[in-house]
């Protein structure tokens, strides 16, 4: 189950939305290599696919060239690990919206 759920925005030339996740199993325990899909859309918008690292965490992102008055929100829409059952039930979260 996702027990961390953060968004964060950085502005360089563009603007990043990053959203950083964190997979744990039913013992509190990260779950490394597992296969994350999620869905940003408003400003940003597209679809993201990465892998857990050893510490059950990811990082994906989207960016846009809008500066001011934009809005992302990030949806999970799978995840997967060999041995394991994911139950999105138990997430913490499995939705995140952010403003700038």
């Amino acid at each position: 189950w996702v027990s961390t759920l953060a968004m964060s925005i950085l502005k360089t030339s563009n603007v990043e939305a990053k959203m950083n996740l964190t997979l744990v199993d039913s013992n509190g325990k990260p779950v490394p290599n597992a296969t994350i899909v999620g869905a940003f859309s408003g400003t940003v918008t597209g679809l993201a696919t990465a892998k857990t690292d050893a510490n059950g965490k990811v990082v994906q992102a989207v960016r846009t060239t809008k500066m001011t008055g934009g809005s992302a929100t990030y949806s999970i829409l799978s995840v997967s690990a060999a041995g394991f059952t994911y139950n999105p039930l138990k997430n913490l979260k499995s939705i995140a919206t952010i403003t700038w």
